[in-house]
């Protein structure tokens, strides 16, 4: 009884926060070749010399010689910090603070997915505040400003560039730490495909998943404003279309132009309508197995709306209809089953796993007491989920 009054404060309080104090959303350029526009961007802004977040295998594969040759021609000096991995952690984030303020650095250029981007956030912030990361844990702790940050998103995602929220995690306790504030929304993003076309099918999998999941968890929560549910909306009907063609096709730049976009509507529908049970655990799997954010949330994601579903039929229903993924006239119950059924479907011609093969029973209980608790004070849920729930759940993932 507690956790649901406690929850329905957290969702009252989400929802007067959104109207009152609604997120900004970044200036954003789209198309192939738009990276350089933003680069002219930050150009005009008078960044100077800025620090380059990026991972060891994206300049590998010499994606960033388009972006030094740019920054170059512009007059923008750079230094590149590449050592950000998945999950980012307290240490790698320091180290980048430290490369920045070495080297007198003006502005954060995030190059990656949401790992570096989130990083790029926790950057960012913690240079403008100049106090400790995580004195920043938590919501709006920030009192100052981010130093000016600007983002290409190489994942068409988790939408990070649009959202108020960073993940961080702990080197000791491999706890996942969440800052929570509006100044660490980018300034500008690019939406450029080009980065995107070398992509790995299974990686292009994942994240299109995970924009998905975005997309339909922010539609289903108990908070909602038009125009977030409307480009939640797009955003499923802009994977359903174009995420088989770019697995299955990754030169296709139209594809990867259209996933983009649907990543980044799906992180503003989220970022004002909130997430919900698919993240809660999705985020313990990876905090406990190092699975890949967007492949956990593609794993959970039906297990979630069907343990939910009595709950969710109405939204379900109309979500699918409204996005054309189910266009026959039938009842809301039978409209939501397809459009599950069609979730199912899609997943599976991706490849995405129906379970984890690491998952162990003597670790239900911290999961499920950290997702729940997680979901609790942090997510609008439709249906609150018990430990019994959640149980199951994991029980069904084990494979």
């Amino acid at each position: 009884m507690f956790d649901h009054i406690e929850n329905t404060i957290y969702r009252n309080g989400f929802k007067f926060l959104m109207t009152v104090k609604p997120p900004l959303k970044p200036k954003f350029f789209a198309g192939s070749g738009s990276s350089r526009k933003l680069y002219e961007y930050i150009k005009s802004k008078g960044q100077k010399k800025v620090l380059i977040m990026t991972t060891g295998d994206l300049v590998k594969l010499n994606l960033l010689e388009f972006t030094y040759k740019t920054l170059a021609e512009l007059g923008i000096e750079y230094v590149t910090f590449d050592k950000i991995m998945p999950n980012p952690t307290l240490s790698s984030v320091n180290e980048a603070i430290e490369l920045y303020n070495k080297n007198g650095c003006d502005g954060v250029i995030a190059f990656g997915g949401g790992s570096v981007i989130d990083a790029s956030k926790a950057v960012s912030l913690q240079i403008g505040n100049g106090v400790p990361v995580k004195e920043l844990v938590g919501l709006f702790k920030a009192k100052k400003n981010a130093v000016p940050f600007y983002a290409i998103p190489t994942t068409a995602g988790t939408g990070s560039e649009v959202t108020s929220a960073a993940v961080i995690s702990d080197d000791k306790t491999h706890q996942k730490l969440f800052i929570v504030d509006h100044k660490t929304t980018s300034l500008a993003t690019a939406l450029d495909p080009d980065p995107m076309l070398g992509l790995p099918a299974f990686i292009t999998a994942d994240t299109g998943m995970d924009v998905l999941t975005h997309a339909i968890e922010a539609y289903v929560s108990r908070v909602s404003t038009p125009e977030a549910m409307d480009l939640a909306v797009n955003a499923v009907k802009l994977v359903f279309e174009n995420l088989p063609e770019a697995y299955s096709n990754g030169k296709n730049s139209k594809a990867r132009e259209n996933m983009a976009l649907a990543s980044y509507q799906a992180g503003v529908a989220f970022n004002r309508m909130g997430l919900g049970f698919v993240h809660a655990i999705s985020h313990q799997l990876t905090a406990f197995y190092g699975i890949a954010h967007g492949r956990a949330n593609a794993i959970v994601l039906p297990y979630i709306l069907e343990t939910s579903f009595e709950h969710i039929i109405p939204e379900l229903a109309k979500l699918a209809k409204k996005s054309g993924v189910i266009r026959e006239e039938k009842s809301d119950k039978d409209t939501a089953r397809e459009f599950l059924n069609a979730i199912k479907d899609l997943g599976e011609s991706l490849g995405i796993p129906k379970g984890v093969d690491k998952i162990k029973n003597d670790d239900f209980f911290e999961i499920i007491k950290n997702a729940r608790k997680e979901a609790i004070k942090n997510y609008p849920v439709p249906h609150l989920l018990s430990y019994k729930d959640c149980e199951a759940v994991l029980k069904r993932l084990q494979i």
